[in-house]
């Protein structure tokens, strides 16, 4: 996610505090205890993610002549030990280590065997060093690489999937099938394991989807030459699939998200009300951060309209504390879809140009960011802002 940083305090980049009104949720839960059930359609009151409750750290993402990152480029993943930025239309897979050094610079984009032609999904196995990118849609294939770049190895899966995928254990990827939610002939139980080994589909998660709604919106148009040509817009729905070990399932067709254990145990976790079948348009909750203490929501209408005119529909953001059950609207500027193996962390790539104005107008910052904007030049790739929250 780009950050529009104008009039916000760059310690604050992430966070932006609104009063809602009316009232919180009397449930009481902690993180591990029954089945949270929160109304999602009341107004709640508002409140502060204040300094106090989060630690930032700042990573400068090496720049050089061949290390440049381009606008398109997303935070993909974190961990004690790596950091990864994908840029999938061109194809590009940059690895930096925790001090953003870089590691390698991946890009097989291209029509050869050992070779993708885009990578829609790609998953890193940081214990076993291999990138799985998984090949354009309806090729059935993923091109496995070492963490420098190496071909490995290719697995076949059924060519009839789309896939979107998470590394989850040393044998396994969790993947998830979008193929043809934009006719109804969809799977029901789209979330399953496959192997790393062979590409097979080795079991499926029991969760069923009689009905599943499209979060993008397909239209055609011919060109002056006569040819027809495909687009298609999707919605903005971050969606947190990690909480360290663990993995939520938060299914914009299911009104219940479950926690996923490494032991494949499937746990409800929260319930929202109403419906989202029982609204039009349907309106869908997904998570933007997990921590110990709370949870954000997203919640946003799947506002067809809305979208082929190309304007966001409005959304609301939600914090669910566990100890207490109190449930507050709060203004959390998510940072997307990446994947984050520590728990109680956040993380967000921003751009260098935003950083240096910033020190140039003397905007309000800690000392430890004025430090490193002072240093930066406005063409430096991003920085990565880590928050841990305590």
């Amino acid at each position: 996610m780009k950050f529009q940083m104008k009039k916000l305090n760059i310690f604050y980049i992430v966070f932006s505090i609104f009063l809602g009104s009316c009232q919180s949720g009397p449930q009481k839960a902690t993180i591990t205890d029954s089945i949270i059930e929160i109304d999602i359609s009341k107004d709640y009151p508002g409140k502060k993610i204040t300094s106090d409750m989060v630690d930032s750290e700042y990573v400068p993402l090496e720049t050089n002549k061949d290390i440049l990152i381009g606008k398109y480029a997303n935070l993909h993943y974190i961990s004690e030990k790596y950091i990864i930025v994908t840029e999938r239309g061109g194809g590009d897979i940059f690895i930096f280590n925790r001090n953003g050094k870089i590691v390698s610079h991946i890009n097989h984009k291209g029509k050869g065997p050992e070779e993708y032609n885009a990578m829609p999904s790609v998953v890193f196995d940081e214990k076993n060093e291999e990138i799985f990118v998984f090949d354009n849609i309806g090729t059935g294939r993923v091109l496995v690489y070492s963490l420098q770049g190496e071909y490995r190895r290719t697995l076949k899966y059924p060519a009839d999937l789309q896939l979107t995928a998470y590394n989850f254990d040393d044998e396994t990827i969790l993947v998830y099938d979008i193929k043809n939610l934009h006719n109804d002939n969809y799977s029901k139980k789209p979330y399953m394991f496959l192997s790393k080994k062979d590409g097979n589909i080795a079991s499926a998660l029991n969760i069923n989807l009689p009905v599943r709604y499209n979060t993008r919106v397909y239209d055609r148009f011919t060109d002056s030459s006569g040819q027809l040509f495909t687009y298609s817009t999707s919605f903005r729905i971050p969606n947190r699939r990690t909480d360290g070990p663990d993995f939520v399932i938060a299914d914009v067709s299911s009104d219940t998200i479950y926690r996923l254990t490494k032991n494949r145990d499937l746990i409800p976790f929260i319930v929202r009300t109403p419906s989202v079948h029982s609204t039009e348009p349907h309106v869908v909750c997904t998570p933007v951060l997990i921590t110990d203490k709370f949870i954000i929501l997203h919640i946003t209408a799947l506002d067809y309209a809305l979208l082929q005119k190309e304007k966001a529909p409005p959304a609301t953001t939600l914090m669910y504390e566990f100890g207490t059950g109190e449930i507050s609207g709060v203004d959390y500027r998510d940072a997307a879809n990446v994947n984050i193996l520590q728990k109680n962390v956040d993380a967000a790539m921003v751009d260098a140009i935003m950083l240096t104005d910033a020190y140039k107008e003397n905007r309000k910052m800690n000392e430890e960011l004025k430090q490193l904007a002072a240093t930066l030049d406005e063409e430096d790739n991003p920085v990565v802002m880590i928050m841990k929250f305590k």
